[in-house]
């Protein structure tokens, strides 16, 4: 049970952050574009309280955690898990088509800034081997390194409503994207069959290694 509780502290910092801090990215995308809804609402901020569903942010994602670890396995590098959406008026954007593109696009990009953010810190650590702190720092900063590039890579997938079908989206010609915008109330079923069949990390670990590998390789980690 200790070693669970301890697993479950590296990685809450890393879940939250990477779900919350997204959200507030695309808050302050849209601001900027015309849709002022998320600065009306108090979400045009980076504390992850504004941001946080007891489910999705914390009771999922922890929870999966936590299952692996009491069966004895290894934690899954893919885990499910979101924030509170963002209230989006596509009406007060200034070029609506373009402008979801990039809220939408803010999500894994702010992914990927924080698998950059994690690998510094886990560089900072290994300056100084010998500090109480440097461990479980390394430790923590390897989890958000992981967690993020695996959370940048689901959030391109093109399933809607998640930010690559919205990306696919909006490049879609008219006709074609009011037919693709049907499937968006099956895209959170569809998410769940395509990972409980495994189908999920089939499509998703190549390229989640590919980008770890990369990152590895500039920062100098050997995981």
């Amino acid at each position: 049970m200790q070693e669970i509780l301890e697993v479950i502290t590296l990685y809450t910092l890393p879940v939250i952050f990477a779900l919350t801090f997204t959200q507030a990215a695309q808050a302050m995308v849209a601001d900027r574009l015309g849709d002022t809804t998320a600065r009306s609402m108090g979400r045009l901020t980076w504390n992850p309280s504004a941001h946080i569903d007891p489910l999705g942010t914390i009771l999922l994602p922890l929870g999966m955690i936590a299952l692996a670890k009491l069966s004895g396995g290894m934690v899954p590098p893919i885990l499910i898990g979101w924030a509170k959406p963002i209230p989006t008026d596509y009406r007060m954007l200034r070029n609506p088509r373009r402008d979801m593109r990039w809220i939408a696009a803010a999500v894994p990009l702010t992914n990927l800034a924080m698998v950059l953010f994690w690998a510094v810190l886990f560089k900072l650590g290994a300056w100084n081997p010998d500090s109480y702190v440097a461990e479980p720092l390394q430790r923590m900063s390897l989890i958000g390194v992981v967690l993020n590039a695996s959370f940048a890579v689901l959030m391109c997938l093109p399933i809607l409503p998640f930010p690559g079908g919205m990306i696919t989206l909006s490049l879609l010609p008219p006709r074609l994207a009011e037919r693709y915008a049907r499937h968006q109330p099956w895209g959170m079923l569809i998410l769940v069959v395509l990972f409980l069949t495994g189908i999920l990390g089939f499509v998703m670990l190549p390229f989640i290694h590919a980008l770890l590998a990369v990152v590895f390789l500039l920062f100098g980690i050997a995981p």
